[in-house]
């Protein structure tokens, strides 16, 4: 499935597995990031979680952020980040207290904890 998204005033479109990350950008505008570009998508949260939240891709792990499961490579259990892979370089999200367990719980998700220093 492919979701339309803006990029420098043009529309393009993006297929969902390549989303790794979502993240609000404030005012229920999102942000979606993928290997190669952040992009913002023509339509707000509440517009699209129920899409997302319905997949069993995406998890929200906290209050402002998704995350595509096929993307996470690991989980720090010290800070409570979640890993995701990523073109250049992983970076982690921070994972609600709250959504924890459900991570943890989720068939899909082997989490691999490792401590960072």
């Amino acid at each position: 499935m492919q979701v339309p998204v803006q990029r420098q005033g043009k529309i393009e479109w993006v297929h969902l597995k390549d989303i790794i990350h979502i993240q609000s950008a404030g005012s229920g505008k999102l942000l979606f990031h993928t290997a190669e570009k952040s992009v913002f998508p023509l339509r707000t949260f509440s517009e699209w979680s129920e899409l997302f939240l319905s997949d069993e891709l995406f998890v929200q792990v906290d209050r402002g952020n998704l995350i595509n499961l096929n993307h996470v490579i690991g989980y720090d259990d010290c800070y409570d980040l979640v890993k995701l892979r990523h073109s250049e370089q992983p970076y982690k999200v921070p994972v609600a207290q709250s959504q924890i367990m459900k991570l943890r719980r989720n068939p899909h998700l082997l989490l691999t904890s490792e401590n960072t220093t």
